[in-house]
């Protein structure tokens, strides 16, 4: 007869660090907010999956970007602008003057066919003490590029 041993249940939502990895992007739409702070304020919500790594595929990243926030929706605008998609966005200082919101919808179908490289990292915020999860997705991954390694700068 042996014992079990328990292990320390994981969600699997825990922090990670990988540099250069492959993903899907399984979902790059707009919707309306359920978060408190957001409550019916539109957003583009962007889910990554990588896939093709030995120790995080299936792990997943997502970002939000609220359309009245200027320095989110530059952000998206910049993605885009690095996977070869265009978009057109006018922004005044910190104001959105205008989401072309038809436009926004064909981005996000042609990102939402890419395997993109993304790097993923973790960082703590001053006087927290649970590490967040940061990503930047890095361009559109190639046939054959595989996982370089972490940066050690993170």
């Amino acid at each position: 007869m042996s014992i079990y041993k328990p292990e320390k249940i994981r969600d699997g939502f825990e922090v990670f660090k990988v540099g250069n990895a492959r993903a899907t992007v399984n979902v790059a739409r707009v919707e309306e907010s359920t978060h408190p702070e957001h409550l019916g304020e539109k957003m583009v919500t962007i889910e990554l999956e990588i896939i093709d790594h030995p120790e995080f595929s299936g792990r997943r990243l997502w970002t939000r970007y609220p359309l009245n926030n200027a320095t989110k929706m530059k952000k998206l605008a910049d993605t885009l602008f690095t996977l070869g998609i265009e978009f057109d966005l006018d922004i005044e200082g910190d104001e959105v003057k205008n989401v072309p919101e038809e436009q926004l919808y064909e981005c996000l179908v042609q990102m939402s066919s890419l395997i993109v490289i993304v790097k993923a990292w973790t960082w703590t915020p001053k006087g927290e003490s649970e590490p967040r999860q940061s990503h930047i997705i890095k361009g559109i991954a190639t046939e054959g590029q595989e996982e370089t390694g972490n940066n050690p700068a993170f």
